[in-house]
């Protein structure tokens, strides 16, 4: 009789245990957020398209091509007038850069962020929203628009952008993110 009232005991003791269990249900585990690559997805998303095939390069750069920038946005940057805060290249079938021919076209496609503004993921943390929304304006151009010619600044498309400029915000999708570190969570 002791026996079987013990069994009894454990047997409805395991059943509470394992019916508390079922309603605390635990944080699911949230894999990293790697913010370069999140702001390139959703600057995708805003286009509703990958360019250059799906292939597009993010690398970090401190060294300002001329190809990209030219002469005069250079002697900018040099006498501290402008910051570039990153560029796009690609090629085509007429050389590097040229953005009349047909996006289909573009090859070798890549995204430079300025390495001395972007130095750390931390700074692309703090700074996502910006970050995305430069991210979606770098990959305007790879779908064949240029800096030059765009005459609303609160497009994405417009050259200046950056927290204080009137397109600062312009892309929904870069809004209100949740970026993950571990069982950390950053809202940008």
């Amino acid at each position: 009789m002791r026996t079987t009232l013990i069994a009894a005991t454990v047997l409805v003791f395991g059943l509470f245990v394992s019916s508390a269990a079922a309603r605390y249900h635990r944080p699911a585990h949230h894999p990293s957020t790697d913010p370069v690559a999140l702001a390139l997805t959703l600057g995708e998303r805003y286009w509703h398209a990958s360019p250059c095939n799906g292939s597009v390069r993010v690398v970090s750069s401190t060294e300002f091509p001329t190809e990209v920038t030219g002469a005069a946005v250079n002697s900018k940057i040099q006498a501290g007038a402008a910051v570039l805060l990153a560029w796009t290249s690609f090629e085509t079938p007429d050389g590097p850069n040229e953005i009349k021919d047909k996006p289909a076209q573009y090859t070798d496609c890549q995204i430079a962020l300025n390495g001395n503004l972007w130095r750390t993921w931390w700074i692309d943390d703090g700074e996502f929203h910006w970050l995305c929304d430069l991210m979606t304006h770098e990959l305007g151009h790879l779908f064949g628009y240029p800096d030059e010619g765009q005459t609303d600044p609160r497009s994405v498309t417009y050259p200046v952008l950056e927290p204080e400029s009137p397109n600062f915000n312009s892309v929904p999708q870069c809004r209100h993110v949740t970026l993950w570190y571990g069982n950390r969570r950053l809202v940008g």
